[in-house]
């Protein structure tokens, strides 16, 4: 009995010297933290790009494989899905595996996927390649934004998270304009080549700069819990993507499975004495709310960028080049506003931004419900500027907003669930649209963006309602920027060992 305590109690002090041992790594030094700030958001710029970039390709991808519509929206709707299912498993990952090494092992995993992509024979070698994208690019993303929350003070972390908005919103928003661009000169596979060639240099400059900053603990992995996420999100964006064509038994069955999947993992988490994610977060009124929130601005969010390009295409006539083209404003715009939302954050709060994006956002799909195909591109550009302007006021700040409040080691926690839940709504917004408008044309179109002004007028409900700033977050503020001067003042590199 003593040698078990003892066994036991060695244990838990390897773990607790594992924790303390990584604990100098949180404090960086100031230029430290900017280097991995810059290669955190090219990293997820070219990850980000490849979530979006092929609705403008659809219709020569869907022509070159002989496929139905319904049947390539799987090659957008895949990637949300499946790093909807693997972003719970990078918070585990995250606390397990050093920073570094794990951070450059999902972006190999990222161009292997880009390289079965850009060769790939059939449509299943695509989807394979698309998936491995997401088990990379879900990962890049979310320990990013740990990282993120974990080197800056909370006085500046929004500024830093809408810096860091330009990649996770803003590539998306780009990606049609260039994804339009190159399937129309070079063909639709150079789409990859170039992300590729991007992600390479990402990785390199991710060896040189990145360092050990999160800490580790010799967890085990929960395989029952990981599969539960898998059955919950898998089985519910799949049977809601597959309902929307019409009534289907496989759909209706991966519904319910994912439902019972869902409840099987909250009552998992809560007896666990250490849960595979911390399900806990959600006592946080502030993370309620957030996920409520980022679940509807993603359902309008995603949705779009697949069914204007086909609008623009299919019902209105213009070749792919156009239909990215008329998105750039909307780009440009989100590239602009980003910086502009994240200081905003900084100095009102969440409240008022998000009141304003979210009315911004009801407005324009209001506006899409009534296009044409006589309307002309250059209103068509606008409107959709509109909802892009919208669309980043609310989502870096709605993050920080929902994360600042946990405690630091729930910060991992409360990321990935964050991540999980908004992606598996932008998996389920892509199938939703895009079965809403079927073959319909302009018809279709409107039809899916009634469907996008549905959840807008609820997201600027929740905003009015539910989203308060506190007096809380002022002291906090203060507090953390005592604590970042103190910090400031010890310019001794504390990374060498990390590193």
């Amino acid at each position: 009995m003593s040698t078990s305590k003892s066994t036991a109690c060695q244990s838990m002090r390897d773990d607790q010297t594992d924790i303390n041992a990584n604990a100098a790594a949180v404090t960086v030094t100031p230029r430290r933290r900017m280097l991995i700030l810059i290669n955190i958001i090219l990293c997820c710029i070219a990850s980000s790009l490849l979530s979006t970039a092929l609705s403008t390709a659809l219709p020569p991808i869907i022509s070159e494989f002989g496929i139905a519509v319904g049947t390539g929206q799987w090659i957008t709707s895949i990637y949300s899905l499946v790093m909807a299912v693997m972003i719970p498993m990078t918070a585990f990952l995250a606390k397990r595996v050093p920073t570094k090494p794990f951070y450059i092992g999902v972006i190999g995993v990222f161009l292997f996927g880009t390289t079965l992509c850009m060769c790939a024979p059939n449509i299943q070698t695509l989807l394979l390649g698309r998936a491995l994208q997401a088990i990379g690019g879900g990962a890049i993303m979310t320990v990013g934004q740990i990282v993120l929350f974990t080197i800056f003070p909370i006085a500046q972390r929004g500024t830093i998270m809408g810096w860091y908005g330009l990649a996770l919103s803003a590539a998306p928003v780009v990606a049609p304009t260039l994804g339009g661009i190159l399937a129309d000169t070079t063909g639709w596979r150079s789409i990859f080549a170039l992300t590729g060639a991007g992600m390479l240099l990402a990785l390199v400059f991710a060896a040189a700069v990145f360092a050990n900053v999160l800490p580790t603990s010799r967890i085990r992995l929960d395989m029952p819990s990981f599969l539960l996420t898998a059955i919950a999100f898998g089985g519910v964006t799949y049977g809601i993507g597959t309902l929307t064509g019409g009534f289907d038994r496989v759909g209706c069955a991966a519904l319910v499975l994912g439902v019972i999947g869902a409840v099987l993992f909250v009552r998992r988490q809560l007896r666990l004495e250490t849960p595979f994610l911390d399900v806990h977060v959600f006592q946080s009124y502030r993370f309620r709310i957030g996920v409520i929130a980022a679940c509807l601005l993603y359902l309008v969010m995603i949705g779009p960028m697949t069914t204007i390009p086909l609008a623009v295409q299919d019902g209105m006539g213009f070749v792919a080049t156009v239909s990215g083209l008329m998105l750039l404003p909307g780009s440009l715009c989100s590239i602009v506003m980003n910086p502009i939302g994240g200081a905003l954050f900084d100095r009102i709060g969440a409240r008022r931004i998000a009141i304003v994006g979210s009315a911004l956002t009801l407005a324009s799909m209001v506006a899409l419900v009534f296009m044409q195909s006589t309307t002309s591109l250059a209103m068509f550009a606008g409107i959709n500027a509109v909802r892009t302007i919208g669309i980043s006021l609310v989502l870096m700040p709605l993050l920080t907003w929902s994360v600042s409040e946990l405690d630091e080691s729930k910060t991992a926690d409360g990321t990935s669930l964050f991540n999980a839940l908004a992606q598996m709504m932008g998996a389920v917004s892509t199938a939703v649209f895009a079965g809403i408008m079927g073959n319909r044309g302009m018809t279709g179109f409107n039809l899916s963006s009634a469907f996008g002004a549905l959840c807008a007028l609820v997201l600027l409900i929740v905003a009015v309602v539910f989203i308060r700033n506190r007096r809380a977050d002022a002291a906090a503020t203060a507090d953390e920027i005592s604590d970042d001067a103190i910090d400031a003042a010890q310019p001794v590199e504390q990374l060498a060992v990390a590193s």
